[in-house]
């Protein structure tokens, strides 16, 4: 405001300085005038024409001062916006977040690179061998959407069975899940158990199967065919389909 106050009292200046050099060319002095006064008008006419001068030298310096001043800018601008340019073609391959650079040329620059980090937060899905509905193990693969880390045996949740058998690393793992009766088994993962290298914690994910006539039994192998059990050799029981 300081700024545009000043230029327009010195605009203003300017337009009374020049009429007031207008009206005294304009005025023809009498040929019966004192030499004094004719004196003073050719005074304030000098005093007229070097303010002029002065200002116009006055907006000379200004706006050669705002011309290098723009041109520095500009030459700051170049290398800013250059080196924003093969910032990001350096992570052009990875997922980063979108970076922001604003230049502001005219009045002020203000560049501002802030910690560039990962935004999504890794997905598993859960799949099995298994037919469903099934009588057997459970064999089931959790498969990460990226390689995550601290991902273990006890971070799954099972309803109506048990976990175990667990191994892998990076972005699959797979785990055996033994039934506890018949019925639906749901194996849970809960969010925030693994983490990416970005420390973003993954979402949660739910898997069910059906399970029939699955009993553990220990003990050695029969076969009862009148009543459509079968036993087989690691000692599980199970209903015979025909």
């Amino acid at each position: 405001m300081k700024k545009i106050k000043n230029k327009l009292i010195n605009s203003f200046r300017r337009k009374v300085l020049l009429r007031a050099l207008l009206f005294f060319k304009q005025i023809k002095l009498p040929d019966k005038i004192s030499l004094n006064r004719r004196r003073f008008f050719s005074r304030i006419k000098l005093k007229l024409k070097n303010r002029l001068r002065i200002n116009r030298k006055e907006e000379n310096t200004k706006m050669q001062n705002i011309t290098k001043k723009m041109n520095k800018k500009i030459k700051k601008s170049f290398y800013v916006i250059q080196n924003a340019i093969y910032f990001l073609k350096q992570i052009r391959k990875i997922k980063m977040m979108p970076i922001v650079v604003f230049v502001l040329i005219f009045s002020f620059i203000t560049v501002s690179f802030d910690k560039v980090y990962a935004t999504d937060n890794p997905t598993v899905i859960l799949t099995s061998t298994n037919s469903d509905p099934t009588n057997e193990n459970i064999n089931v693969t959790a498969t990460f959407s990226e390689s995550v880390s601290n991902f273990a045996v006890g971070d799954i949740l099972v309803i109506n069975g048990t976990v175990g058998t667990f191994s892998g690393s990076g972005t699959t793992y797979t785990f055996i899940v033994t039934p506890s009766t018949d019925g639906v088994v749901v194996v849970d993962v809960p969010a925030d158990v693994a983490t990416d290298i970005d420390g973003n914690g993954n979402l949660s994910t739910t898997y069910e199967i059906t399970v029939f006539g699955f009993v553990k039994k220990m003990g050695g192998i029969s076969n009862d065919v009148s009543n459509s059990i079968v036993v087989d050799s690691s000692g599980y029981i199970y209903n015979r389909i025909f």
